[in-house]
């Protein structure tokens, strides 16, 4: 379960990306498609379910994707202070060796995003 109705999604089942620990969450539906899609029954393997969330980003950063960006286990602190953090971190991906062209956004912390809409889909051969 990776959704609690009193915290939000659960970073404990969180694992560290191209830009830390953090909640991950794709403009592009194709994006999450193709790498994080589930597929809820094993007798039915052409059903594929994914979230459709509402994310709270608040005041975020743009953060190239680099060595440190993927050591961030809170957004960085906002320019010129020491004290007070970025919400969240925006940025650019992409998967197996494709350019970085999916824009994404992390989120840190449990409150910030909760599922919306659970959707079932199957992709179906075009002619």
């Amino acid at each position: 379960q990776i959704y609690c109705s009193k915290g939000g999604f659960d970073l404990r089942f969180a694992r560290g990306g191209s830009f830390g620990y953090a909640t991950y969450f794709a403009e592009d539906a194709a994006y999450s498609h193709d790498r994080f899609c589930y597929h809820p029954d094993p007798s039915r393997p052409e059903i594929q379910r994914m979230l459709l969330a509402q994310v709270l980003t608040g005041d975020g950063v743009e953060v190239p994707k680099d060595s440190l960006s993927a050591e961030l286990t809170k957004p960085p602190f906002k320019t010129g202070t020491r004290r007070e953090r970025y919400d969240s971190v925006t940025g650019m991906t992409g998967h197996d060796g494709q350019p970085d062209i999916h824009r994404v956004h992390m989120v840190y912390a449990n409150d910030r995003a909760y599922p919306q809409y659970v959707i079932d889909y199957v992709i179906r051969e075009q002619n």
